[in-house]
């Protein structure tokens, strides 16, 4: 019975971060968390009104138990929940899914998202991290490149921001700090459905110290960078950048931020061992965008096929609008 319970544990919590991001601020209720079990707190809007319930959270714990938080009355309420209601939920949730955008469960398919989140600052300056946790959410991605993420900062209120969007998003979380900046520390981050194999930290040129994180997954390794806005330190990175891409046997994904247009030299220069997987449509500023520099690549040995990119339509989150790629790889070797 523990093993059933477990396998509809392991069903059931995706999908209830998959629509609804969690919001933290449920976290303080004084429910303890068991070693190894993730807390999954979603919100159920006006599901339990004629309990007079103003705002609800739900979650549920390693033992199948729902806790309901009301706000008005700020008592916590505890029902034990049968195994065949779990599996009645699941069944019921899992169904949009399979019929959902996301087509990576296809064997050789992969979701690649890029993100510059702006510190998840959007374009009314306000930190949101739900609100950023949500664009990524709604387009269901593999892994996620991320730039400009504070760690600890002071005007990040002292959080590690890609911690914060990975617990709301149910991720592995990897960071790589670029510079110290205001108390804390400033760079990328990659976000992966599946735990990484290894991590490397590379830095590139930049009047402003840049970095190249490097994620080993099973099937293919994942790069995230933010290029520096002068192109000579620009163009410098090149050759490091490929020099690790050329290292792999394994289909190798660089995205990000490069600050540059799809004419440029850095576009050529990169072209030259990479295929862009993402096209020429703007990317920024969010609100009103005129310039394409944000890009996913794969390397020409081992190159994929976008069945489908979008630069998606998120004016508000960040000053950057998320770029999206479903590509098709043939995964080979394994190792490096």
């Amino acid at each position: 019975m523990i093993g059933l319970y477990k396998v509809l544990y392991d069903l059931i919590t995706p999908y209830l971060t998959l629509f609804i991001p969690c919001p933290t601020q449920y976290s303080n209720l004084g429910v303890s968390e068991n070693s190894g079990a993730p807390r999954f707190f979603f919100r159920t809007g006006e599901a339990f009104d004629r309990y007079d319930f103003l705002k609800c959270a739900c979650m549920l714990n390693d033992k199948f138990s729902l806790l309901l938080y009301s706000e008005k009355i700020k008592k916590m309420k505890k029902y034990r929940v049968s195994g065949s209601l779990i599996l009645g939920i699941a069944l019921l949730l899992s169904g949009p899914v399979a019929q959902g955008q996301n087509p990576s469960d296809k064997p050789g398919r992969v979701r690649v998202m890029t993100y510059n989140v702006r510190h998840c600052a959007g374009m009314d300056l306000k930190l949101d991290y739900d609100r950023t946790a949500g664009v990524i959410l709604k387009q269901q991605p593999d892994v996620v490149a991320i730039q400009e993420l504070d760690s600890m900062t002071t005007r990040g209120n002292q959080r590690y921001q890609l911690d914060e969007l990975a617990r709301r998003a149910n991720y592995f979380p990897t960071y790589a700090a670029a510079i110290k900046y205001d108390g804390g520390k400033y760079g990328v981050g990659i976000l992966t459905r599946e735990r990484p194999l290894s991590v490397k930290r590379i830095p590139l040129p930049g009047k402003e110290p840049r970095v190249l994180l490097v994620v080993e997954l099973k099937d293919y390794v994942m790069a995230c960078t933010h290029l520096d806005l002068n192109e000579k330190e620009r163009l410098e990175s090149v050759p490091i950048i490929v020099a690790e891409a050329q290292r792999w046997q394994k289909p190798f994904v660089i995205a990000g931020d490069w600050n540059d247009h799809p004419n440029s030299k850095l576009l050529k220069e990169l072209k030259k061992c990479f295929k862009i997987n993402t096209g020429k449509r703007s990317t920024y500023p969010a609100d009103n965008p005129n310039e394409c520099i944000d890009y996913i690549a794969t390397t020409k040995t081992m190159p994929a096929k976008a069945k489908h990119y979008e630069v998606v339509v998120e004016p508000e989150a960040s000053d950057h609008r998320p770029v999206v790629a479903d590509l098709k790889m043939r995964f080979k070797a394994k190792g490096r």
